[in-house]
């Protein structure tokens, strides 16, 4: 059975972004609107057990931070 502090959901990092729980964590997803149908692209997994720590340890400012540039970081590695 899932506690309240298991599902309080990760920030906002991006317009258009959205969070599901998904599995063992909570998925990122990318929308917009594109020749009238939505478009989603999947942004990345984040585990529960890591989000819950993170959660723990930094300011939702800096969890917003730290997000983005997870984001920058595979979006790079998916453009090689």
């Amino acid at each position: 059975m899932l506690t309240n502090n298991h599902c309080v959901k990760p920030p906002r990092v991006l317009p258009n972004t959205y969070w599901t729980r998904k599995g063992g964590g909570w998925v990122l997803e990318f929308k917009r609107k594109l020749k009238h149908k939505w478009l989603y692209e999947y942004l990345g997994l984040l585990d529960l057990d890591i989000w819950n720590r993170l959660r723990i340890r930094y300011s939702s400012e800096a969890l917003v931070n730290i997000i983005r540039g997870a984001i920058v970081v595979r979006q790079a590695r998916k453009r090689r």
